[in-house]
């Protein structure tokens, strides 16, 4: 009777491994600064990899977070056998685990904003003392980070004697660290992670809401994050407004007083309570900016 199971041995005779690289030392060096990407996120050659502007179009684009220079730790696990010794038998039972640990210095507005990736996985990008990108390929022969499937950011160390120093710690453990290995992609730059364009934050608050039954208005007071500088010269355009249900509404003025980042905003609408916030990442003034939500409510 005829038997079938694709569990048996691989044929060894359509293995083919080239093997003339024995002696090579190249190395690309230890990883000094880290990048976050969305998942889908893709680079679409070497060259472009090369122009900081890529990443600059990302960053604007939502897509690329940086998370600046990080001390590195490998925190591999190997893989993990069952044997039994009467049958002479070993098999695989854990696969092996690419890991590593990262710790960024930074004041505490900085890490209060990296807390909010905590658990949000995407792919890392590593840039190595050597200037070197750390990527790899996809089948389509674009350059991507290495994807994880945890990704932690834990609670800010406490400064101790002999190690003076407040760490945000990261823990990524990578999803597929075998294909990271077989498409590597290391892209020497001549650009660092703290030349690319930066994100900040603004606050805002909100008060005399009011209702007509056909507009709502109210002032939105925006100061950059951390600071009392007042975050002036949005414009309507930067701002997106819309209700509890998340149906966005255009119908709405932001007129600015002077430069004081105090803006009245003027909704037409019958809703006592509207959400206002910047409308993605904006460039103000010449400065990235994004913000969260704020509700206005009568």
């Amino acid at each position: 009777m005829k038997k079938s199971t694709e569990a048996c041995s691989v044929d060894t005779a359509t293995l083919r491994v080239a093997h003339n690289g024995g002696g090579s030392n190249g190395q690309v060096g230890i990883v000094e600064e880290l990048i976050w990407t969305a998942e889908d996120y893709r680079i679409d050659s070497t060259t472009a990899a090369k122009d900081k502007d890529t990443l600059n179009a990302g960053i604007e684009a939502g897509n690329v977070i940086v998370i600046g220079k990080v001390k590195p730790e490998s925190k591999n696990t190997d893989a993990a056998f069952a044997e039994d010794a009467e049958l002479n038998e070993k098999e695989l039972d854990t696969e092996a685990t690419r890991a590593t640990g990262y710790q960024s210095k930074n004041c505490a507005c900085t890490h209060a904003e990296l807390l909010r990736m905590n658990g949000v996985n995407g792919r890392l990008i590593e840039r190595t003392k050597k200037g070197f990108l750390k990527l790899r390929y996809d089948e389509d022969g674009k350059l991507m980070g290495m994807l994880t499937s945890e990704f932690i950011v834990g609670l800010k160390t406490t400064p101790v004697a002999g190690t003076p120093i407040a760490y945000t710690p990261f823990d990524a453990t990578f999803s597929d660290g075998e294909g990271d290995d077989k498409a590597p992609a290391e892209v020497k730059v001549d650009y660092s992670f703290k030349d690319l364009d930066k994100v900040e934050r603004l606050e805002g608050e909100i008060d005399t809401v009011a209702s007509n039954g056909t507009n709502l208005t109210f002032n939105l007071t925006l100061t950059q994050g951390c600071s009392d500088v007042a975050g002036a010269g949005a414009v309507k355009a930067d701002m997106k407004v819309y209700g509890d249900d998340g149906t966005e509404i255009t119908t709405f003025t932001a007129t600015e007083s002077g430069s004081t980042g105090v803006y009245a905003i003027d909704v037409t609408t019958a809703l006592t309570t509207v959400y206002i916030e910047i409308n993605g990442i904006r460039k103000i003034g010449g400065v990235n900016f994004l913000s969260d939500a704020f509700k206005a409510a009568v």
